[in-house]
């Protein structure tokens, strides 16, 4: 089963990965913009803590359903709050800054524990 997580801010179909490109109308979004009104209508959209307060601002699967299917009739131009693209755009710079020593770091950290857990259920059985 596939599992859609944005909304293609061009035609409003379903798809996987905010930044990718979507399988129904071809749109890939390129300028910054695009990459934060795409980043704004995915789950990956999240503030932990942020000057507005912890308020979350993120939205449901059934909210941007929602939203999709208003870009599909045409019913509605999607008015992206500045708050919002904002907070976006910082996401998108603390992506852009993770090193690849960050990542290897990342991997090695997550990798060793579900080693063990391999090494324990093959010993236990």
């Amino acid at each position: 089963m596939i599992e859609y997580n944005s909304i293609c801010i061009n035609c409003g179909h379903e798809k996987i990965g905010w930044n990718s490109l979507c399988s129904f109308c071809k749109f890939e979004p390129k300028t910054r913009r695009e990459l934060c009104e795409s980043l704004v209508l995915s789950l990956d959209f999240s503030v932990e803590s942020n000057e507005y307060g912890n308020e979350n601002i993120s939205k449901s699967w059934g909210e941007l359903l929602s939203i999709g299917n208003e870009i599909k009739r045409g019913d509605r131009f999607v008015n992206f709050l500045a708050r919002d693209i904002y907070l976006a755009e910082k996401q998108i710079d603390r992506f852009a800054k993770i090193s690849f020593a960050d990542f290897v770091f990342g991997v090695i950290v997550l990798t060793a524990p579900v080693l063990l857990v391999l090494v324990l259920l093959v010993f236990l059985k």
